[in-house]
């Protein structure tokens, strides 16, 4: 009796946690994505429009992924850097990658922006537009509510 008892509390932490996870992968509204990704899902593309932007996804992932891992090997070199009291001409050479890198990284996420407003028709891109003007009320709102509490 005490086995089943403990298999079944066992079943309900891991089922609990499991939607715990799930949930924390899902938006207020309870859908799926994240930033572009879930505004586009608010726009009914035609599924040729669909494709068109998941190939460009696909094809610009690895150097997306490329960029991330720059990023992190600079951000550690600068952590170490500064632990083992690394010259201010170091320290500034680092900082400087790390500079250009970002800027790099910016131009990726343009480039993807007008892709996508190329693949939009204009009443999509001005619904578009709509649900971003939202986003930033919503988020003005927020910033309000926590600066007044």
């Amino acid at each position: 009796m005490k086995k089943y008892l403990g298999i079944t509390v066992l079943t309900l932490l891991l089922a609990f946690e499991a939607n715990a996870f799930d949930a924390g992968r899902r938006g207020r509204d309870g859908e799926r994505g994240r930033g572009m990704a879930k505004m586009l899902k608010q726009l009914d593309l035609s599924k040729e429009q669909k494709e068109k932007i998941k190939e460009h996804r696909e094809n610009s992932k690895t150097s997306r992924k490329e960029l991330r891992i720059k990023m992190k090997s600079l951000k550690d070199k600068m952590k170490a850097a500064f632990k083992s009291n690394a010259s201010d001409s170091e320290l500034r050479s680092i900082h400087s990658n790390i500079k250009n890198l970002k800027s790099e990284m910016a131009d990726s996420r343009f480039e993807k922006m007008l892709f996508i407003r190329g693949v939009l028709t204009k009443e999509q891109r001005a619904k578009l537009n709509e649900i971003k003007e939202k986003r930033r009320e919503h988020r003005k709102n927020r910033r309000q509510k926590r600066i007044n509490s």
